[in-house]
C-alpha cells in the first residue's frame, strides 16, 4: 500500500494529525508501529515561475540548428529532464524490425515528448518524469530544475546563473516577479 502524506502537529509529546488527516491517518498507521517522519519543504511559487520563464528564455534563443528539433519549450524542457536522468525508462523486445518501427511510431503517438531509440528489434522510450509539486518534492525539484538549467544554459553557450538572471529581468519587465 501506498503511503500518502499526512500533515501532523507536534504538540511536545506526540505528532496529533490535522483534523481533516485524522481518517486518512488511522488507515494508513497503527498504534505501537514505529515510523520514520521527513521534514517537507513546499516548492515556492516564485521559483517555480522563475524556472519556467528560464524554460522559455532558453527555448526562445537556441541557435538555429537547434531550434528545429524542439517545436516547444515544453519538448526543450523533457528532451532535458531524460538527458539527465530524471526519466522512466522502457525496453521492448519486438520480433523483428519492421514491428520495432511500429512499436516506436505508437510509442510516439502516446507521448509525443518521448525521446525512442531502434536498435534492431529493441525498441527503447524514455519519458520525462513530471516535476509537478506532486510528484516531485522540493528536494527533486531543485536538483532537476538546476541540472535542466544547467544542460539549456550550456546549449546557448552562457552560465545557468545569466540564464537565471535573463529570466529574472524578464519577469521584473514583465511584473510577474
Amino acid at each position: 500500500m501506498k503511503i500518502e502524506a499526512v500533515a501532523f502537529i507536534w504538540d511536545g509529546g506526540a505528532m496529533i494529525p490535522l483534523d481533516r488527516y485524522r481518517g486518512l491517518a488511522s488507515r494508513q498507521f497503527r498504534p505501537g508501529v514505529e515510523y520514520a517522519l521527513i521534514p517537507h519543504r513546499e516548492r515556492s511559487d516564485a521559483a517555480h515561475g522563475l524556472y519556467f520563464k528560464a524554460v522559455q528564455l532558453a527555448w526562445k534563443n537556441l541557435p538555429e540548428d537547434m531550434a528545429a528539433r524542439f517545436p516547444t519549450a515544453e519538448h526543450l524542457r523533457k528532451w532535458c529532464l531524460v538527458k539527465e536522468h530524471y526519466a522512466d525508462e522502457h525496453s521492448m523486445l519486438c520480433a523483428n524490425e519492421a514491428q520495432a518501427q511500429s512499436t516506436a511510431v505508437l510509442a510516439r503517438a502516446l507521448d509525443g515528448y518521448a525521446i525512442i531509440q531502434i536498435n534492431g528489434p529493441i525498441v527503447t522510450v524514455w519519458t520525462a518524469k513530471s516535476q509537478s509539486r506532486h510528484a516531485m518534492g522540493h528536494e527533486m525539484f531543485t536538483e532537476s530544475m538546476n541540472k535542466t538549467l544547467e544542460r539549456m544554459a550550456d546549449m546557448l553557450g552562457i552560465s545557468s546563473q545569466q540564464l537565471t538572471e535573463e529570466a529574472k529581468s524578464a519577469m521584473t519587465r514583465q511584473g510577474t516577479a
